[in-house]
């Protein structure tokens, strides 16, 4: 507090003892003014430590704040990344699944042609006709591979 401001108080004002009402002073000098500058200095004093608490609270929350919005704006990126693979996965599958589809069909049709092979009565191709049919045996699809 400035002297200036200090010196003013003393020359006008009292206070009752909760600081709510202000009357002039009787004696400028007195011991009265003399209290009421020191507890409006201790008051001052107070006010400014809650000051700094609460703008070093506001630090800390604005800090809290930015650090969650990070973190926030990280699991966003990572989720449309995310989506961005699913979706292209799910393309791929359907790329596979058809090319399966398009096997199948050929293993069908192979399958045919070595069981046709393996009928044809030749007697020098008994040791041929019982791998081929021992093969298409390995090979065929089964009823559950089609699900």
């Amino acid at each position: 507090m400035t002297d200036e401001l200090r010196e003013r108080l003393r020359a006008r004002y009292t206070v009752s003892d909760e600081f709510s009402t202000c009357t002039p002073l009787a004696n400028p000098d007195g011991p009265e003014a003399a209290d009421y500058i020191e507890a409006l200095e201790a008051e001052n004093v107070r006010l400014n430590g809650a000051v700094r608490t609460v703008q070093a609270a506001a630090k800390t929350i604005m800090h809290a704040e930015g650090e969650e919005l990070k973190t926030l704006r990280e699991e966003h990126r990572e989720w449309h990344l995310a989506i961005g693979s699913l979706d292209s996965e799910r393309e791929a599958n359907a790329i596979l699944t058809d090319e399966l589809t398009t096997l199948r069909a050929q293993l069908a049709q192979a399958v045919e042609a070595l069981g046709q092979c393996a009928s044809v009565p030749f007697s020098g191709w008994t040791i041929a006709r019982e791998f081929a049919r021992a093969t298409l045996a390995s090979i065929a699809p089964k009823e559950a591979d089609h699900g």
